[in-house]
């Protein structure tokens, strides 16, 4: 069965950083580092190293084909990676509660965009 990752996944990276696991320390799949060095996300690259997108996409377990779950997706900066990972057999939701959406303009009106 596919798994669904929540956003929520992300504050729980956040805390396992916190406890003193290093993130350079995380094995990093091949598939992982090919959806983060990508050409096209050349204007997150920047991010990277403070985000650590690789680190926290392999720690969540995102694989290819996979279905994941992203609540409030901001400028969908680790959406643009999920997609990448998860591949055309795989699925990403953004899902913006609507009382969110109301004002988070422009984000969600970008990521609407990028959506297929």
């Amino acid at each position: 069965m596919k798994s669904i990752l929540l956003g929520t996944v992300i504050a729980l990276a956040l805390s396992v950083a916190g406890s003193g696991v290093a993130a350079e320390s995380m094995q990093v799949p091949a598939y992982v580092a090919a959806a983060v060095a990508d050409p096209a996300r050349a204007t997150d690259a920047a991010k990277d190293g403070r985000r650590k997108v690789a680190e926290l996409t392999a720690f969540a377990g995102i694989k290819p084909g996979d279905r994941v779950l992203e609540l409030i997706p901001g400028s969908g900066y680790f959406t643009r990676v999920f997609s990448k990972v998860v591949g055309a057999k795989g699925q990403v939701y953004a899902v913006w509660p609507e009382p969110y959406d109301k004002v988070s303009h422009p984000d969600s009106d970008d990521l609407r965009k990028l959506a297929t």
